[in-house]
């Protein structure tokens, strides 16, 4: 998706997921006077290429919270084995 877009439009779709994870307490983001300013002129190109950069980095958070659980569930398990 990202290939059909412009180096500045990859930027804006950049500059629009950064924003919005940075500012997930104001709900409906897109209603945020900031937002409005910086954002109104996003193409749907530049919207649907920030929300997949968003699934993609959600998606690797998602892997790093479970490889932190599984290290926390080794160190329970190695915790129990030294309290025995």
């Amino acid at each position: 998706m990202l290939a059909t877009l412009s180096p500045e439009s990859i930027q804006r779709s950049i500059d629009i997921a950064d924003w919005t994870e940075a500012n997930l307490r104001h709900r409906p983001f897109w209603l945020h006077p900031e937002y409005l300013a910086r954002f109104a002129a996003s193409t749907d190109a530049e919207l649907r290429a920030a929300a997949r950069i968003i699934e993609d980095r959600n998606v690797e958070r998602e892997r790093e919270i479970a490889a932190l659980e599984f290290l926390n569930a080794g160190l329970r398990i190695l915790r129990l084995g030294a309290t025995t």
